[in-house]
């Protein structure tokens, strides 16, 4: 799992090097007890998910709430969970996944 900034936002996820891709960004903020606890959780998975190579074919982000990104727009609270599904560098699928507990 890797942190990224809105600004590396094009690069690591919008490339245009890639046919199609998919991956889940965490948006967290750093003073948020929900945020720590699921992020604890978002590393567990990321973990697993590497051990058992998983982790190349739907890489895991995590960016900053204070990031904003101007392809996913702005977000009120923390966390948040999403799929996103790109194609030649554009995004064909965005969905706010649910977070566990809620």
């Amino acid at each position: 799992m890797q942190e990224i900034t809105s600004s590396e936002f094009k690069d690591r996820i919008l490339g245009e090097d890639v046919e199609e891709r998919c991956c889940v960004v965490e948006v967290f903020k750093t003073d948020c007890e929900a945020c720590h606890y699921n992020g604890t959780m978002f590393d567990v998975v990321s973990q697993k998910m590497d051990k058992h190579g998983y982790l190349d074919q739907l890489p895991l982000y995590r960016m900053n709430l204070d990031n904003v990104s101007p392809y996913l727009g702005r977000f009120f609270y923390a966390p948040q969970y999403v799929f996103l599904r790109t194609k030649r560098g554009q995004i064909t699928e965005l969905k706010t996944l649910r977070i566990p507990g809620e």
